[in-house]
């Protein structure tokens, strides 16, 4: 009987040796494993590198997507922005860091060629998240300008931008002389560089853009919920919808003249005027 316990103590021994040599063997493949991940990974980077030195504008490191109000058209001396994104193949936000810069540029009407403006201050580059970066700026000059972004010294897919900047429209230059209108009253300004007037007489809004030329005209006298009788003030909202005050009544409107709601009629209770 003691030789069977001696002989199964020395099977516990082996098995606990077993096991033993077996978490070793996990725990070694598990750490090659790691390594190998970490040399991927290394690589990767090596790769990427590699090609953002080459001049890829798009390569399969990373892939950028620009967006934003300041894209296509910008106001003289009213900041604006736009929003550069990079994301890898996976389509997952790419977080190397990159050297993001930007420039803006005033065509030549004469020449048709880019003259770099001198304060170059007015662009900034700022990074809103490892893989995001917000390019602002503040255009001094109407006219065509182009707005460049660069990722380590080389052009984004896309740039140059071609960026229109308008004059402000809160700010003129010179007095306006708009003809055509009855009693003009009240002035608002949509985004796209288009101003609205309230004609007092002709129970109307008129729409100019901004060569003061007249797009278009909405509205006529009367009480029907599309209808206005001597519109008085007007405003806009960020969407450019239009709000009207008019013979006891609010109304909003598209951008192009359709109602969307009218509230409001005369009296003397609570929503009357």
């Amino acid at each position: 009987m003691t030789r069977n316990k001696a002989e199964l103590t020395r099977k516990e021994a082996e098995v606990t040796r077993a096991e033993e040599t077996i978490r070793r063997e996990q725990q070694q493949i598990q750490e090659m494993r790691q390594r190998e991940t970490e040399l991927v990974q290394a690589k990767d980077r090596e790769i990427a590198l590699l090609q953002q030195q080459l001049g890829g504008k798009q390569s399969a490191s990373y892939t950028c997507q620009v967006s934003g109000p300041g894209l296509t058209s910008a106001t003289v001396n009213q900041p604006t922005h736009v929003l550069v994104q990079l994301t890898d193949s996976s389509g997952r936000p790419h977080s190397l860091p990159l050297n993001v810069t930007a420039q803006l540029a005033l065509v030549s009407k004469a020449t048709r060629t880019k003259t770099r403006w001198p304060n170059e201050s007015r662009v900034s580059v700022a990074t809103t998240s490892p893989s995001q970066y917000e390019v602002s700026y503040t255009p001094v000059s109407r006219g065509q300008n182009k707005l460049h972004v660069q990722i380590n010294d080389r052009e984004i897919n896309g740039s140059a931008f071609t960026v229109t900047v308008y004059p402000d429209p809160r700010q003129l230059g010179h007095p306006v002389t708009v003809t055509g209108l009855d009693c003009p009253y009240g002035i608002a300004f949509k985004s796209h560089q288009e101003m609205i007037v309230s004609e007092c007489g002709g129970h109307r809004l008129s729409i100019f853009d901004i060569r003061e030329q007249k797009i278009r005209t909405f509205g006529s006298c009367g009480d029907s919920p599309n209808q206005m009788i001597r519109p008085a003030g007007i405003a806009t909202d960020d969407t450019d919808n239009i709000y009207v005050s008019s013979n006891h009544k609010l109304q909003k409107f598209t951008s192009r003249g359709e109602l969307i709601k009218c509230i409001g009629q005369e009296g003397s209770k609570e929503g009357e005027g």
